[in-house]
């Protein structure tokens, strides 16, 4: 039984891997699964805990019940339960139909994203001591290579001289000459671009391409249509494709259960959120415990979030009103504060919103 289980756990893993289009290798998809997995269903997964299920840490301890549930459900099933009871469905299907010609699954052609850590970045990793010391990383395998003198010289004594050839010093020129064009050019790129991923200025240039502080969208669709998204539901709350930890937020200004209260004079520079059941349904201590799973979840997550308020400017209206993130200082265990960073979005250059995370 116990080896049918973790051929279970196993076939989850790839589905997992399947729903997200990515491959978990290194340490930063950990972190983006836990960032999926919370953005769909509002509850968190450490990054440790993903890494042990996948067998990136060595550990002897089982994956809780409720771990295999929430993966499961992520997965649009009941649970795990629901989850086995499909895969068993699965394989009396193939034994029905028999055999196929090729695998079911191709290392080339599977369509996973690539997460942009290559081998090389994963070796270097390997080098560091592992996260909270639970077990040891892996490491890479990578392809051996002969060294230059291991490979076969020619006699040089008995080689013909091709009088032809070009003399040695015109090939070292010819090199010096493309070293300088490419640092000419490095420079000059450098130079326009500020040298990386910069913030761009505040000053308002009138584009188009700039959501402003203060502009107004009659529904979620209107501003999300600009970021390339197209949603049915959860609407209030997106994800930036390409930056997981980047969403768009559409919370409702005080709101009877989230509250998101600030100062709306000044288009609330800080918004305070804090948990609350409706006419004193669930007691204190469930209260408490879900704003503390709250805080404890969005400091790991370190997220950003575009900030469309509706209800600020009268109506049912949605307003955006800047670039926020936790502010670490002033959030605890009772309520969330998030502080405004960036009163502007620049459409055509998004990459910068990275630089403003904590």
């Amino acid at each position: 039984m116990e080896k049918e289980r973790q051929q279970q756990i196993q076939e989850l893993c790839k589905a997992m891997e399947k729903a997200v289009g990515r491959r978990m290798r290194v340490r930063g998809d950990y972190d983006f699964l836990s960032g999926q997995i919370f953005a769909k269903t509002h509850q968190h997964i450490s990054p440790t805990t993903l890494k042990r299920l996948w067998g990136y840490l060595s550990s002897d301890a089982k994956p809780r019940q409720s771990t295999l549930d929430l993966l499961a459900e992520f997965l649009g099933h009941d649970g795990w339960d629901a989850y086995v009871a499909s895969l068993s469905a699965q394989t009396e299907k193939a034994e029905t139909a028999g055999p196929h010609d090729s695998p079911e699954d191709s290392e080339n052609s599977d369509g996973y994203e690539d997460s942009g850590d290559s081998d090389n970045s994963e070796t270097s990793e390997g080098s560091e001591a592992p996260e909270d010391s639970e077990g040891s990383e892996a490491p890479e395998d990578s392809d051996s290579f002969g060294a230059p003198e291991d490979l076969e010289s020619p006699d040089r004594s008995s080689a013909p001289v091709a009088s032809a050839s070009p003399a040695p010093w015109k090939r070292y020129l010819w090199l010096a000459v493309a070293a300088a064009v490419v640092a000419v050019v490095a420079v000059l790129l450098l130079g326009r671009s500020g040298g990386g991923a910069t913030v761009p200025s505040q000053e308002d240039d009138g584009s188009p391409l700039v959501i402003r502080l203060g502009q107004t969208f009659a529904t979620e669709h209107d501003y999300l249509k600009l970021f390339g998204i197209h949603a049915e539901d959860t609407l209030w709350g997106q994800r930036l494709p390409h930056h997981p930890y980047v969403s768009l937020w559409g919370p409702q200004y005080h709101h009877p259960n989230w509250h998101n209260d600030g100062d709306s004079a000044r288009l609330l520079p800080t918004i305070t959120e804090r948990w609350e059941s409706l006419n004193g349904e669930a007691d204190s201590a469930l209260v408490t415990m879900r704003n503390n799973d709250r805080f404890i979840a969005y400091r790991d997550l370190n997220e950003l979030r575009l900030t469309f308020m509706r209800g600020l400017a009268g109506g049912d209206s949605l307003m955006f009103i800047g670039v926020y993130r936790l502010d670490l200082k002033h959030s605890d265990y009772h309520h969330l504060t998030w502080q405004r960073v960036a009163d502007r979005v620049d459409l055509s250059h998004l990459d910068y919103l990275e630089e403003l995370r904590n």
